[in-house]
């Protein structure tokens, strides 16, 4: 008696395992192209974020100047003096930095590029007003600050009287 037994085993052809390893490599190579779409985009956020982040601090900080000053003027293109009644701060304007110095040598630097600095004394609408327009870049697009204090009454007589002769 001559028997044969046949066992049969369960396992993948090779057609079927190259079939498998091509699927998953154009799952995986998707999931890599999806990563790395959504980390440019987190990447380009964040920037955006932290440029608005420093035109606001910068905002609120010299607004919070502006008011609060007895007056300011501008020294030259690059340079706001902004005068307290105990003390002065200079902000001075470079190619990608406005720094804020205060007394005892400390100094605020805000990452902002000013393309112009304009202070006019009187417009029609702001006739005992100082002004002052400043114009930067955020999110590639051209922003105006513009800022105003009243002059104090004893500078405006001053004026006049000076004016009158």
């Amino acid at each position: 008696m001559n028997s044969k037994k046949y066992t049969y085993t369960k396992a993948f052809t090779v057609q079927e395992l190259l079939i498998g390893l091509v699927i998953s490599a154009i799952i995986i190579g998707m999931t890599y192209t999806i990563y790395l779409q959504i980390n440019k985009q987190l990447y380009v956020y964040q920037h955006n974020q932290e440029e608005l982040m420093e035109f606001n601090q910068f905002r609120q900080v010299f607004s919070k100047d502006i008011l609060l000053c007895q007056y300011f003027e501008l020294v030259n293109s690059k340079e706001l003096k902004v005068v307290f009644p105990k003390e002065k701060y200079v902000y001075t304007f470079k190619k990608n930095l406005v720094v804020r110095e205060r007394e005892e040598n400390i100094k605020d630097t805000f990452k902002l590029t000013v393309t112009q600095l304009i202070q006019k004394e009187a417009i029609e609408d702001f006739a005992n007003y100082q002004t002052i327009r400043l114009h930067t870049r955020l999110l590639q697009e051209e922003v105006e600050l513009f800022e105003s204090k009243k002059e104090a009454i004893a500078v405006q007589i001053n004026k006049e009287f000076v004016n009158g002769n």
